[in-house]
């Protein structure tokens, strides 16, 4: 008994533990989509205190929008609260609902965004609606029939539906690790080497790798977890490199999907897509980086796998550049801009669920399922551990005679690895002993069965 409750608690201290902080992000995000009830009840629609304080933008008031009984209502910061009918004029109602009768920013959380159904487009044609993340509260701007939000000053995506938000905002906010700038060419011995796409030294500063397919896909098998930034210009759906090298942007990303590499392909010059990557921290800094005020980029997502995305940033317009005749002047500078210009950015990356259970995990390359099956079959083993330990032996006989002190160690720890995996089956065969000698036990005690006599 004693041995069995120390092999309890050391399988519920080492294995169980595993899962418990994917689990919390996952009843997390549950909660999100949900929405808190109890914040309902008091009409902050789910949203903490703090946001007032953070949704003001230059002093102006900010109102929770809440939903009672069916109807949206808006809520100051001292809890009072107006009621929006559908009749109603929306600048009177908001003015009235303001403590101080300024057009006041209206927060919601991002996942409530569709509930809002042709309100949402009315509040964002005015510029007030603001979508709470957790962290920030976006503005909501219309472009047409669009919806969309900015988190960078230059790089818009779309506020419907709410887990293209969700999973866009979390690409953009993910950090770019171990990163590694390169351009499809010819083989160059001499030229700069990365890690895991050669010798393995590491790309001299201010310099810009070449490699050819093959080192590239072998490359990214070395390289999970990386990122990996390549430049050129794409044409018909393929990457060109220098000298005439290319690829598929097809075959990039399975490539990438099979390694588990961050993929950025930017559709552009190498010397400022290599400064953009070296100075950005994440994948939104670096769409940052390579938009401006007259090119801003407007972002697209798909999904390319059971746990993929890929993010499709391209300029919302293009560069007008009016020449006057007879300017060779004006003409260079105009060839000299157009070099700049970054026509697409595809970023291949891990979507939010599958990149949370890889930062999450107790053991690398385990993922917590696995480890928590292992502890639950543990457990389960241990309970019935005469039960286990039986089965156990009668099976080690059938192949081992042996009874040395190493043949017993080797003995008892296979049977921890089997506790691990048959765990489950152990413990359903204990349980059929347990009901069977329950039953007989009951059946005896009733006097049905006579009670066995010991031999005199």
């Amino acid at each position: 008994m004693i041995l069995r409750a120390v092999l309890l608690l050391l399988a519920v201290l080492l294995l169980a533990p595993a899962t418990v902080e994917a689990g919390f992000w996952k009843l997390g995000r549950l909660g999100d989509e949900v929405g808190g009830a109890a914040r309902h009840a008091d009409g902050l629609g789910g949203l903490p205190d703090t946001v007032f304080r953070v949704a003001r933008d230059g002093g102006t008031p900010a109102l929770v929008l809440g939903q009672t009984d069916g109807h949206w209502s808006l809520i100051d910061e001292l809890g009072r609260s107006t009621r929006l009918n559908s009749g109603d004029d929306l600048d009177t109602v908001l003015r009235a609902a303001s403590p101080d009768g300024q057009m006041p920013n209206v927060v919601i959380p991002t996942h409530r965004v569709e509930q809002l159904g042709p309100l949402a487009p009315q509040l964002a044609k005015r510029g007030v609606l603001r979508l709470w993340d957790g962290k920030m509260a976006h503005k909501v701007f219309k472009l047409g029939d669009r919806l969309e939000v900015r988190p960078h000053p230059n790089i818009s995506v779309p506020a419907q539906p709410y887990r293209v938000l969700r999973e866009a905002l979390y690409a953009l906010d993910k950090p770019m690790t171990r990163v590694q700038v390169a351009e499809l060419g010819k083989a160059d011995t001499s030229g700069p080497r990365m890690v895991g796409f050669g010798d393995g030294a590491p790309t001299r500063p201010g310099e810009t790798a070449l490699l050819t397919p093959d080192r590239l896909v072998e490359g990214m098998r070395a390289s999970q977890g990386g990122t990996l930034v390549l430049s050129g210009r794409v044409r018909d759906g393929a990457l060109r490199g220098k000298t005439g090298v290319q690829m598929k942007l097809a075959d990039l990303q399975a490539a990438a999907d099979a390694a588990d590499v961050h993929l950025i392909v930017i559709d552009g010059p190498a010397k400022r897509a290599r400064r953009a990557a070296e100075d950005a921290v994440t994948h939104g800094d670096l769409l940052e980086a390579l938009a401006s005020e007259n090119r801003q980029l407007a972002v697209g997502i798909t999904r390319t796998g059971r746990d993929r995305i890929r993010l499709i940033a391209k300029p919302r317009q293009r560069v007008v550049v009016e020449v006057p005749k007879n300017s060779a002047l004006v003409i260079a500078r105009a060839a000299a801009d157009s070099a700049e210009v970054i026509h697409a950015i595809h970023i291949v990356t891990r979507d939010e669920t599958h990149d949370r259970d890889i930062s999450t995990r107790a053991i690398p390359g385990i993922p917590n399922w696995v480890l928590m099956l292992l502890a639950v079959n543990l457990i389960i083993a241990v309970y019935y551990l005469r039960t286990s330990w039986g089965l156990f032996t009668w099976g080690w006989r059938l192949f081992s005679r042996g009874r040395t002190r190493a043949g017993r160690i080797v003995r008892t720890t296979v049977f921890i690895a089997t506790m691990l995996v048959f765990g489950f089956a152990y413990g359903l065969i204990g349980l059929i002993v347990s009901v069977w000698r329950t039953l007989i036990w009951l059946l005896r005690l009733v006097r049905i069965l006579p009670t066995p006599v010991a031999p005199a």
